[in-house]
């Protein structure tokens, strides 16, 4: 079963193992550099609440879910950018 929701922080280390890929393969992001678990917590908490950053979760078992097997979907009100939090 598949299910989306909106992000939590403690998703951080699931959203990188996803993001993290995809920018190293340069395709399909306009991001250029990888971020670390730090970095996406402080972007993921620091989000807009009417902005929209979902992932799906694929369940496993009753209730469980595997966080390293995000299929992410981000659609970000700032144009995908990640900006450094001072």
């Amino acid at each position: 079963m598949i299910r989306i929701r909106p992000v939590r922080v403690e998703d951080a280390e699931g959203v990188i193992n996803v993001l993290n890929p995809l920018i190293h393969a340069g395709e399909s992001t306009a991001l250029d550099r990888v971020f670390t678990a730090d970095e996406e917590r402080i972007f993921i908490g620091a989000f807009p609440a009417r902005g929209v950053f979902n992932v799906t979760l694929q369940i496993i078992g009753k209730g469980t879910h595997v966080n390293n097997r995000f299929r992410l979907f981000r659609a970000r009100t700032a144009c995908l950018v990640h900006r450094k939090m001072a």
